[in-house]
């Protein structure tokens, strides 16, 4: 979810702001962990503005992964956005799908 909103926001290090754009919102501290790891593993860089974005790299589970872990996965990340679509602020929101 974090990863993936880099592409909607300009994100350089302010946790706070982060945590305002997403639902359900994720405490600053614990945002922080991912980030190092991300940046480690290449998943995410620095553009020419400094604002951090997704690189191109992308995530697929493997072979041995098993098929229920996966349909798990996708149900939760379902729930999670009919939740967010169903939520209104009052104010703008920015929805996105990739298929």
């Amino acid at each position: 979810m974090i990863r993936a909103i880099l592409d909607t926001i300009d994100f350089k290090d302010d946790y706070k702001v982060l945590a305002n754009a997403l639902f359900p919102s994720i405490p600053p501290k614990r945002q922080r962990n991912p980030f190092f790891c991300w940046k480690n593993l290449g998943l995410i860089v620095k553009d020419e503005k400094g604002f951090w974005r997704p690189s191109d790299k992308s995530i697929a589970s493997s072979d041995y992964l098993k098929d229920e872990l996966i349909f798990n996965y996708q149900m939760q990340c379902l729930d999670l956005a009919k939740q967010a679509l169903m939520k209104r602020h009052g104010g703008q929101q920015n929805i996105s799908t990739n298929i």
